[in-house]
């Protein structure tokens, strides 16, 4: 989690969205959703738990739209915010202020600008601590999700206290939603799962939102319910603080074959990267996690040294010559890495390929074999030697030089999928489809656009400079943070186009 993630806003007549890294943060719209149901459950329990003033923390937040329902409990003392990012925190006092109240500007809050990490050892005790971290996405983020830092975190709550947590879709990713249950449960903590539609996340594919409660003892719906909610609450009343933490039973039952992460979230990245939704079906029998003793103890972890079972049918496995064994030489998948991808992917290395006059940029190395590892050196004299022979490098180049195409071909699977998006951070791009056609290689399903691009369809998307809050075609020059997309102009979202300065 580093402070120069990108920050994105996208504005509109009386609202806006807000992306960092290119994953939407909130929609001004219905992002009550998520904070109400993020800080009520967990402070009504707090409230009929403690009598006298609470003492709060918050990890992340630092829009101060969490602390904005939070300030509307009465007795609460104080809330101490610690987030990484300033930017957000600016935001918070200028742009965000119509929605998030002015909350940060509150004498009962402290912001602190640092990262989680250094600040928890020294952060005291409090009676409700609210993780509004950003969802998981690579594997440092997976560590803040770990057995070793809810212990961390649980340390830090008074007797009884309430821990509330930021969590991922239960439909979406649901392997990786029930690791974080189960690794709460592996921590010492009773853990209470809850989910809610936020209309905005769903229309760009995240799924259902996800989060959850933890606590040393179970918390209860009589805890939950006993304490009338607040003024000013918009998306939550009483059914709704039972409804929200209702699961259908067949995706409840899951959870029990899922392994906890204890392993500076390895095991939270494997599932994420290999997540599998859940199709929607009919109602069914449901189950209320809310007051629920589970009879079943979470699965031992897994160990570093046994390999998963997609990992270990890569071990086993040999190369072949074609673009699905390329795919099976790699041990995780990531939805969005599909088969069309990276046929598109070798469609453009091929092309490079043919662009090159491979016969001196083989000399002017071999002039350099002084320089390079033995093993190279003769891989590019038996290189030379083939192209004596008058061979055609591009037509032979997925055959023949399988190894060196295989090698380019991973290097950027593995990047997209340790890192989604980073293959197109540099102003790399897909095409943009047509009217109609709802999927982007490089995301994930959204509402086709309306209007078609200035440049038309079907052609490649090049980053535009910023004019007066929006973008216009016709220059390659790298956009900076923090930028704007016209709201009218939908086929700028930044979660499918996202472009970074260069460094």
């Amino acid at each position: 989690m580093s402070s120069d993630t990108t920050l994105v806003q996208e504005r509109r007549p009386g609202g806006l969205r807000l992306y960092l890294g290119g994953d939407l943060q909130f929609d001004t719209d219905d992002e009550a959703i998520y904070h109400e149901r993020l800080a009520h459950p967990a402070l009504l329990a707090a409230r009929a738990r403690f009598e006298g003033p609470l003492n709060l923390l918050v990890l992340g937040g630092g829009d101060g739209l969490l602390v904005r329902e939070l300030l509307r409990h009465e007795g609460v003392a104080s809330v101490r915010v610690i987030d990484y990012n300033p930017e957000v925190l600016a935001l918070a006092g200028t742009e965000l202020a119509p929605w998030n109240g002015s909350s940060l500007a509150d004498n009962r809050v402290v912001v602190e600008v640092t990262d989680v990490r250094k600040a928890l050892a020294k952060a005291g005790s409090f009676h409700a601590i609210f993780s509004d971290l950003t969802a998981p996405g690579t594997l440092a983020d997976c560590g803040l999700f770990t057995r070793d830092w809810f212990q961390a975190l649980g340390a830090h709550l008074e007797p009884g206290g309430i821990l509330a947590l930021n969590g991922l879709s239960a439909d979406h990713t649901p392997a990786a939603y029930w690791c974080i249950y189960q690794t709460l449960r592996s921590a010492g903590l009773a853990a209470l799962p809850g989910r809610s539609r936020v209309p905005s996340f769903a229309e760009l594919g995240y799924g259902d939102w996800g989060f959850f409660l933890g606590s040393d003892r179970a918390i209860t719906s009589v805890e939950v319910c006993s304490v009338p909610l607040p003024q000013g609450v918009r998306t939550l009343d009483g059914p709704g603080l039972v409804d929200c933490f209702e699961f259908p039973r067949q995706q409840a039952d899951s959870r029990t074959t899922i392994r906890p992460a204890s392993d500076a979230g390895r095991t939270l990245y494997e599932y994420l990267l290999d997540a599998t939704a859940i199709e929607p079906g009919e109602a069914g029998e449901t189950a209320c996690f809310l007051g629920f003793d589970d009879p079943f103890p979470p699965p031992e972890p897994a160990t570093a040294t046994v390999p998963s079972p997609k990992l270990k049918g890569w071990l086993d496995r040999q190369p072949g010559t074609g673009i699905d064994d390329l795919l099976m030489c790699v041990p995780l998948s990531h939805r969005i890495v599909t088969r069309e991808l990276v046929m598109e992917w070798a469609a453009h290395l091929i092309q490079v390929a043919s662009t090159l006059d491979l016969r001196r940029l083989i000399s002017a190395l071999l002039r350099r074999a002084a320089a390079l590892p033995g093993r190279l050196v003769a891989e590019l004299k038996r290189f030379r030697a083939f192209l004596a022979q008058g061979e055609d490098p591009a037509a032979n180049f997925t055959t023949w030089g399988w190894r060196f195409f295989s090698v380019l071909m991973l290097v950027l699977v593995l990047a997209q999928t340790a890192m989604p998006t980073a293959v197109y951070a540099k102003g790399f791009g897909s095409h943009a489809p047509a009217p109609g056609r709802g999927t982007y290689f490089g995301g994930r399903a959204y509402p086709p656009a309306r209007f078609a691009p200035p440049w038309g369809w079907g052609r490649p998307i090049y980053p535009q400079p910023w004019q007066g809050g929006g973008y216009v075609p016709g220059s390659g020059a790298f956009v900076t943070g923090p930028y704007y997309y016209p709201y009218n102009y939908p086929y700028y979202y930044p979660f499918y186009y996202y472009y970074r300065m260069p460094r």
